[in-house]
């Protein structure tokens, strides 16, 4: 019974110091919203902290508790806050919000033990070095590099520090010194002419990550000079698409929309705190028939889109039903204070005034409300149909320039070439293509 109380005690008082800690910071930060704790409660957390620093039984620093005890309660919220210490603020703000990393920029081939270029990032640090297609790296700074997965951490690392790599071109061996520098993430993995007549458009965008939307409409102004001048449609695919910047699905939702609200956030107490409504300026796109894809694993901005288009009655969803994350992060910073907070903030409601949100909860079940947006033309999907998808979508298409020399790399090494999607072999797709084939009448978009 001592040793049980001892650890109540302890939890308890760790308890009481994340509170404090965190509404000290949260008051300082927003003294016009949230008045001060009465000094007695203050007062109280201050010993309480005093006393775990002073006679716990191990020693302990004050900021790792802090930073320990906040996380513990971001937590308890929802799955979808995040408490980001100092160490980890700076690959949070470039990989989740700017969608880079900071390495030496290479795309390696499939294998899980030699590390074999499939191709360097265009104009990246790599490719800017003299890494070919096919080259097999040895090493890094004299470490072998024995395998993907652990070799791969040695490639990573500040940008603007250098990285000696020894690699394998052929019967040669030679080593070559990489300036490590940011690398963007193609926000668009995918982007070809479908259907019978190759005069179908279709992007698979992965995440909706900064600068998602000017790549967009470059893939656009590509695929239309390869149809000759102008697209018979256009199949934008989001399967498996988790999200990303509001910012950039109220633009892509722009390009489709001359007018009429995309989405408005409102807070818990129903106050509308941020609204959007497409401007004709923007829009580039306002009469090209389109289909999007959709599935299980389409969330959050990507049905933020989703919703838009299909509110407006612009364009046709095929698929399944959506994952219904129908809220909105917001990333809080304070002045002085190195860490970052992702918290819910708000639900977002699509121009119709629909909530699209499941039942937040802190684990990931199974919810009376599925929540989520049905799909206009509904395509079942079976486990093995969407694992074989999943794979033609994970590997992004090789860059032109690259395209045949890739190629016979895969053959050389025995692996799939991958070609992604097809009509053929893509139940989704091709219901989308048989869609935007059909006589408008008879899709009404």
């Amino acid at each position: 019974m001592q040793g049980q109380s001892y650890a109540t005690r302890r939890f308890v008082i760790i308890a009481l110091v994340a509170i404090s800690t965190t509404i000290l910071a949260w008051t300082a930060a927003h003294r016009y919203r949230y008045p001060s704790l009465p000094a007695e409660q203050l007062d109280a957390l201050r010993l309480v902290h005093h006393a775990i620093l002073e006679d716990y039984v191990f020693a302990r620093d004050g900021e790792e508790l802090m930073y320990a005890a906040i996380d513990g309660m971001v937590a308890s919220l929802d799955r979808y806050c995040r408490f980001v210490p100092p160490e980890e603020v700076r690959s949070f703000e470039t990989d989740e919000i700017t969608g880079t990393y900071e390495g030496i920029g290479v795309q390696l081939a499939p294998s899980d033990s030699a590390m074999i270029v499939n191709w360097p990032f265009v104009d990246g640090p790599a490719e800017r070095a003299g890494v070919h297609v096919g080259d097999e790296l040895l090493a890094a700074d004299g470490v072998k590099l024995e395998n993907v997965r652990d070799g791969v951490q040695h490639l990573l690392g500040p940008a603007g520090s250098t990285v000696r790599i020894r690699i394998r071109r052929g019967e040669q061996e030679l080593e070559l010194a990489i300036e490590r520098g940011s690398v963007q993430k193609r926000p668009i993995r995918w982007a070809r002419l479908v259907g019978p007549d190759a005069n179908i458009g279709y992007l698979h965008i992965v995440e909706f990550q900064r600068g998602m939307t000017v790549a967009f409409d470059a893939a656009v102004e590509r695929l239309r000079e390869r149809a000759g001048g102008e697209l018979a449609g256009l199949v934008v695919d989001l399967r498996s698409n988790p999200g990303g910047l509001l910012t950039e699905a109220v633009a892509l939702s722009n390009r489709f929309l001359e007018s009429g609200l995309i989405v408005s956030l409102k807070r818990r107490d129903g106050e509308v705190v941020e609204s959007h409504s497409a401007e004709a300026a923007k829009c580039t796109l306002p009469e090209l028939r389109t289909a999007v894809l959709i599935d299980r694993n389409s969330a959050s901005a990507s049905e933020v889109f989703c919703a838009a288009l299909q509110d407006h009655d612009r364009a046709s969803l095929v698929g399944e039903r959506t994952y219904g994350k129908g809220v909105v992060q917001q990333i809080y910073s304070w002045p002085n204070r190195d860490f970052r907070l992702k918290m819910t903030s708000s639900h977002y409601y699509t121009p119709n005034g629909r909530n699209i949100s499941k039942t937040l909860r802190r684990e990931d079940d199974d919810s009376s409300d599925p929540g989520g947006i049905d799909p206009d033309v509904a395509v079942p999907l079976t486990r093995e149909i969407g694992i074989a998808t999943a794979h033609a979508l994970g590997r992004p298409e090789p860059p032109e320039k690259y395209s045949t020399e890739v190629a016979a790399l895969a053959e050389r090494l025995g692996v799939e070439f991958q070609t992604g999607v097809h009509g053929t072999d893509d139940a989704c797709l091709a219901a989308a293509i048989e869609l935007l084939r059909a006589p408008p009448a008879e899709d009404g978009r």
